[in-house]
């Protein structure tokens, strides 16, 4: 991502709770200095969005701190948390059996408390002169087609009501606007970027939240889409916990953190900057330990290059150098131990994490399995990486 004076657009992913997730990501490319010229999104992308084009991006923050499920219907949190952690017992179902038949009699789930929540946040006067361009995806039930509306085709009042027109999820009522109704955008297109590259921007963050909504293909142009992803799937969809929504937002930090900075790791955030220009220093070491792998795996020894072959075949791995092999089983060792993600680590100590809990893990695992593999190898690096420093 270049932070010039080049027009930068962001489009912010529909996903319900998952838009936890957003903020994260957004507090590490404010932090970095980086200002979006459009902003764009889908459902709870469009509630997100509305605010950052205002400004607002601490009270959006603040906001989602207290969000809970009953912020947006008239449903007991009790009862909502049940639903959404999936412990859901005989007076849950009696709960939300009532709720949804009286929903289907009030042709869906009441949604005026998400209406008032967004027009006490929405300031339309400082977001017309904010300098943002600002847009939301929705489905117009009346004319049974797409609605991409900007922030200019918006009448003066209405903002609010269309951002609840791209997040009227189905099963919620219907909004209407401008005597037309309404439904999530989501339905057909979760992550509007061609609304945005239709608006002229071709330099677009993209922040997804791995939600399983409709998602159209961009179109091919002279675009550039940097994509933010999540490591690992944030919460559930209705799962507005604070511990689910601050996890969410510690992914989304360090996620960016990772790119930003050109931390290495798929599942962890490593800090590998003090390796050599060479890699990460595996290639390096002693060839007794190349040995020692190739033994693990039963593989004869040739050399590095022959190594890394055998070590992708066995481990099911695309075809990196050393560096990127012993990187992988390292993280999936992590994985396997439970080791905390939500973290930024040195890489040595990262290594070091793991040397902590190895010998315990070795103990319980079956010695005949995959697994035992990538222990041993684990194990045979940190004796030669830290041959001095572990007894």
């Amino acid at each position: 991502m270049n932070n010039n004076n080049h027009k930068l657009g962001l489009v912010l992913e529909g996903g319900g709770a998952r838009g936890a997730y957003h903020i994260g990501v957004l507090h590490a490319l404010f932090e970095a200095g980086y200002k979006f010229d459009g902003i764009g999104g889908t459902s709870i992308g469009a509630v997100n969005g509305v605010m950052i084009a205002q400004g607002k991006f601490d009270e959006c923050a603040e906001m989602w701190k207290s969000l809970e499920f009953s912020s947006f219907f008239n449903v007991e949190n009790d009862y909502a948390s049940n639903l959404a952690s999936g412990k859901i017992d005989s007076d849950t179902i009696k709960y939300f059996f009532k709720f949804f038949k009286d929903s289907v009699k009030s042709s869906g789930v009441d949604t005026s408390k998400m209406l008032k929540m967004l027009k006490d946040n929405i300031d339309e006067d400082l977001l017309r002169n904010s300098g943002c361009d600002f847009g939301v995806m929705t489905v117009s039930l009346t004319d049974r087609r797409p609605k991409p509306i900007f922030i200019d085709e918006m009448p003066k009042g209405m903002v609010a009501d269309y951002v609840m027109a791209s997040a009227s999820f189905p099963g919620f009522k219907v909004t209407v606007v401008e005597d037309k109704a309404f439904i999530d955008g989501g339905l057909y297109d979760n992550m509007p970027i061609n609304m945005m590259i239709d608006r002229g921007f071709i330099d677009i963050v993209a922040i997804e939240t791995k939600s399983d909504s409709t998602k159209r293909k961009t179109r091919e142009m002279p675009a550039h889409i940097h994509y933010i992803t999540p490591s690992f799937k944030p919460g559930r969809v209705m799962d507005f916990s604070q511990q689910s929504k601050m996890i969410s937002v510690s992914i989304g930090y360090i996620d960016t953190i990772k790119i930003l900075r050109g931390y290495i790791g798929k599942r962890y955030c490593i800090d590998a900057s003090a390796h050599t220009p060479f890699g990460y220093g595996f290639a390096d070491m002693s060839q007794e330990l190349h040995v020692k792998i190739s033994s693990i795996i039963a593989a004869p020894f040739t050399n590095v290059e022959g190594l890394c072959v055998s070590m992708c075949k066995a481990f099911k791995l695309d075809n990196v150098n050393i560096d990127g092999i012993i990187i992988e089983i390292l993280e999936r060792v992590a994985v396997a131990m439970d080791i905390n993600k939500l973290k930024i680590y040195k890489l040595d100590q990262f290594i070091l994490t793991i040397a902590n809990l190895l010998s315990c893990e070795v103990a319980k695992t079956d010695f005949n399995s995959k697994y035992m593999q990538e222990l041993l190898i684990v194990q045979s690096v940190i004796a030669d990486r830290f041959i001095d420093s572990i007894v």
